[in-house]
């Protein structure tokens, strides 16, 4: 079981391009609808070629010198971890809001990755969308660290990381505490 990292992405931009986006970045699993897949923005190479088996014996052994060869990875998690930053698509638990002004409009993911904060899959989609602002802050609690990135005319222009989250608990009392997300996302803010 992997460790959740807490994502927040914003999309911001013209309307009808943040509109675009909203539909293009729909995916599926397991039959149902995803507001937000990787895979649908950045498809996985021939993920049905990928052996999903424990390497050792020497088909799989054949297999994965293959794969690496035509996809730069011996399995589907390599290429995911390699190419997006995590190691899968979002949770089935993601959300999405939308808010519009006039001309503008603005899309609010919040969906949980396993392990890490999908940031180069983030940097691919804003060099794809060089339209839109993106902006994903990350809190991964079991590794004690949390970032912001922002994307503008698909260029990384912010960047900011956090090594420790040790300020950022709240003391419940009794050995007890809790992470204070609103306190680490103001302190990641420029």
């Amino acid at each position: 079981m992997p460790n959740w990292c807490s994502n927040i992405m914003m999309v911001s931009g013209p309307r009808d391009e943040v509109l675009r986006f909203q539909q293009a970045a729909v995916g599926e699993c397991n039959g149902q609808r995803l507001p937000l897949s990787f895979n649908a923005l950045d498809p996985q190479a021939a993920l049905e070629y990928f052996e999903r088996e424990l390497p050792g014996y020497p088909v799989l052994g054949r297999q994965y010198i293959a794969n690496r060869e035509k996809y730069g990875s011996p399995t589907w998690y390599e290429w995911c971890i390699g190419r997006w930053g995590t190691g899968m698509d979002p949770d089935d638990d993601t959300d999405c809001g939308f808010s519009e002004g006039v001309k503008t409009a603005q899309l609010r993911y919040s969906f949980s990755t396993a392990w890490a904060a999908p940031l180069r899959w983030l940097a691919l989609v804003a060099a794809d969308w060089p339209s839109l602002g993106f902006s994903l802050e990350w809190v991964e609690p079991s590794m004690d660290a949390a970032g912001r990135s922002d994307f503008a005319a698909g260029s990384l222009v912010y960047e900011k990381n956090l090594k420790t989250l040790d300020s950022f608990y709240e003391d419940l009392g009794d050995d007890d505490r809790e992470l204070s997300y609103e306190a680490v996302s103001e302190s990641l803010a420029p």
